[in-house]
């Protein structure tokens, strides 16, 4: 069971400096230092005089919003750029930015540093990308409606609203409710390359619901959390449509290992199922119980096989460890270590394919950059009569 694997710029905006003020910006930033702005300089200096006066990290950014050509610019003037917006707490023109340069580029640094950040949907623009994330909150934050949760995240359209641009690495999201962290949710391409998503949801007693997976398999998670790790009680579903299995857990973490008694029961399945049809119908299948026991750093206590054993698990080609028993020793459940002594291993929270809590990087959403609003308000005073209704 464990092998269960540039928008158009806004209208009415202007362009008020020259193209080589605005190569000066962030060291060129790639805009072209030709020269070539297509205006006279004096005219362009007579329209600037009624403009507020911007600084060039903001006229660059003006210029970004404005829809300016940004297809010569290198990795380290994209990262500069989404730095800008970085500062001013638009991480959603910072994502941007990034994945416009890693589209182009195809740098690899660019990923890295847009896996690091978390947007908040109340501030992302895709009207799409908004509405999915808060029907996925409206879902999971009610236990009642927690199998329509587990239906949008095996729905491979609803993967992609959430991440639509790029083929690799992934997107972050969170929403906040009264100030604190209502929801995160990372949506990312696997080691197969296929889409997956893994939604954390804050329970109010403290605790912690993970739900994690997708059109293949779906883990949900139900834990304490402390200092960001899981901890105490749990209990998880894991069911997977290739085979038909459904594997229910329960035991406890500490900081985030296992410990103490540990239960699991499984319904070995024999066919493909259809994902969300097996985790309406979980409860209802026969199962096999399985039983171990861990150290509080996540060691197994149970004896290994000593070759009479049935073991049901990963197809092991090398080392292996045994960390529960059927009632009769008769069959257990192993995993495929690595360690050079098996009884070394630590089981954590990834045995379910589950990811550790994040570190969410959580800010209020703001509306407009204020230069902006500015910039605005003095073109439309600045607007000819005659133009007016």
């Amino acid at each position: 069971m464990r092998k269960i694997r540039f928008a158009e710029g806004k209208r009415g905006r202007k362009r008020i400096l020259l193209a080589a003020v605005l190569a000066l910006a962030l060291g060129g930033c790639g805009y072209g230092a030709d020269g070539t702005a297509g205006k006279e300089q004096g005219s362009e200096q007579e329209e600037s005089i009624s403009q507020p006066l911007l600084t060039h990290e903001e006229q660059v950014i003006l210029d970004y919003y404005a829809g300016n050509n940004t297809e010569n610019m290198t990795a380290e003037e994209y990262r500069t750029l989404a730095g800008l917006f970085e500062d001013r707490k638009k991480r959603t023109d910072e994502r941007d930015v990034l994945e416009e340069g890693y589209q182009l580029l195809g740098d690899e640094s660019l990923l890295e540093d847009l896996q690091q950040i978390w947007v908040n949907l109340e501030e992302e623009k895709d009207e799409r990308v908004r509405s999915e994330g808060e029907l996925m909150y409206q879902n999971i934050s009610l236990p009642e409606f927690r199998p329509e949760a587990v239906n949008l995240l095996t729905d491979g359209q609803w993967l992609t609203v959430l991440m639509p641009k790029l083929y690799q690495g992934g997107r972050n999201y969170f929403l906040l409710q009264d100030g604190q962290l209502a929801m995160a949710i990372r949506v990312e391409y696997g080691e197969l390359g296929c889409l997956e998503a893994t939604v954390w949801y804050p329970e109010e007693d403290g605790g912690i619901t993970v739900l994690r997976g997708n059109a293949d398999k779906v883990t949900l998670l139900t834990t304490g959390l402390q200092d960001g790790m899981y901890d105490g009680a749990f209990e998880a579903w894991t069911c997977e449509a290739a085979t038909g299995s459904v594997l229910h857990e329960t035991g406890s973490f500490t900081r985030g290992n296992y410990s103490g008694a540990y239960t699991a029961r499984l319904h070995l399945g024999m066919a493909e199922s259809d994902i969300y049809s097996l985790w309406s119908h979980k409860e209802d299948f026969d199962f096999q119980e399985y039983k171990g026991a861990f150290d509080e750093n996540g060691r197994t206590l149970i004896r290994q096989n000593d070759g009479s054993i049935s073991l049901i698990g990963e197809e092991s080609s090398g080392k292996y460890l045994v960390y529960a028993y059927n009632e009769e020793l008769a069959r257990g459940l192993y995993v495929s270590v690595n360690e050079e002594d098996p009884l070394t291993y630590v089981f954590t929270n990834r045995e379910m394919g589950v990811k550790t809590y994040p570190t969410v990087e959580t800010y209020q959403a703001s509306g407009e950059l204020e230069f902006l609003t500015d910039q605005e308000d003095s073109e439309q005073g600045g607007a000819d009569p005659d133009e007016s209704v």
